[in-house]
């Protein structure tokens, strides 16, 4: 009797696990990328309004 048949049928094949999990990483990875963006993204926005500000205060 081959070995696959005494497997439960509800439990996946180890390859099918490990693949699954490649995925799930990459997407968290990709996740976190797109958070550090945003982040970036605000702090650049805070600056420029900052500047504006100083820049509009010299000028009155």
């Amino acid at each position: 009797m081959p070995v696959t048949s005494l497997r439960k049928a509800c439990v996946r094949p180890p390859e099918v696990a490990k693949i699954k999990i490649k995925i799930k990483i990459k997407i968290k990875i990709k996740i976190k990328i797109k958070i550090k963006i945003k982040i970036k993204i605000k702090i650049k926005i805070k600056i420029k309004i900052k500047s504006l500000r100083c820049c509009s205060n010299h000028f009155d």
